[in-house]
């Protein structure tokens, strides 16, 4: 039995995927212009700000590869948002550095959060490593925290 979202509730899917199809492609795209774009787009469309938050997270999620090179060879990347809207793939911290960035623009409160995940190969009852190896997002809506993971 599926529980429905109550945040999705509040999506009109159909403006956020409209609001999509008009934004340029991203490689001809700087963040300040990706900025004005959502803004001015989303105030065209009067969205809430639990559509803005979606928006972003739609058009990071179908733009941004993830970038599993770096990821599987443990090298470290710029992860700020001009370089991850220029290279068009990133790790964790670039997500949630370009979702912060640009959520905040549209007026919503973010922040970045650093945490550890048990990702691939962490085994059940291993140790859990006193160092952060993750980063996401929470998002405040009214004025309710959620967090926001890409």
């Amino acid at each position: 039995f599926e529980k429905p979202n109550p945040i999705l509730e509040n999506v009109r899917l159909e403006y956020i995927e409209k609001i999509i199809e008009v934004i340029p492609p991203r490689d001809k795209l700087t963040i300040s212009m990706l900025q004005q774009y959502l803004k001015s787009l989303a105030e065209q469309t009067k969205l809430n700000d639990i559509e803005k938050a979606y928006l972003v997270y739609y058009w990071v999620a179908h733009n941004i590869d993830y970038d599993f090179e770096s990821f599987s060879k443990n090298k470290h990347t710029d992860t700020s948002s001009d370089s991850v809207l220029k290279n068009g793939h990133s790790v964790c911290g670039g997500y949630s550095t370009l979702f912060h960035d640009l959520v905040t623009y549209l007026g919503i409160e973010c922040v970045n959060i650093d945490c550890f995940a048990k990702g691939f190969g962490f085994q059940i009852g291993e140790a859990i490593p006193n160092k952060t190896n993750h980063q996401h997002n929470a998002i405040k809506l009214d004025n309710q925290w959620y967090l926001v993971d890409g």
